[in-house]
């Protein structure tokens, strides 16, 4: 998780902070079971948390604003790739 500095959105005692940020989830598999597998758990993220979609936490909102992956590496014994996914959320002051 990577979050970006808060930024004051809307002033007054009302006001909104704007919250950014990016999480980023790697998946790995054994070089010996394809890249088959490994592309299909990204998929399955990426179909997830694709652009627009709205994640909810109690009252606390978050909007995907993007995701992405890596591509394909292999080191230290697996075959791994990256999903990354962009984000905002607003919360009262």
């Amino acid at each position: 998780m990577l979050p970006s500095p808060v930024i004051v959105d809307t002033l007054g005692a009302n006001g909104l902070d704007l919250h950014t940020g990016i999480f980023q989830i790697d998946l790995n598999v054994p070089p010996n079971t394809g890249t088959g597998a490994l592309l299909g758990y990204a998929d399955t993220l990426r179909s997830t948390f694709k652009a627009g979609a709205t994640a909810v936490h109690g009252t606390q909102s978050v909007l995907i604003l993007a995701c992405s992956r890596s591509k394909l590496s292999q080191g230290g014994g697996w075959l791994t790739i990256s999903v990354s996914v962009s984000w905002r959320a607003y919360t009262p002051r």
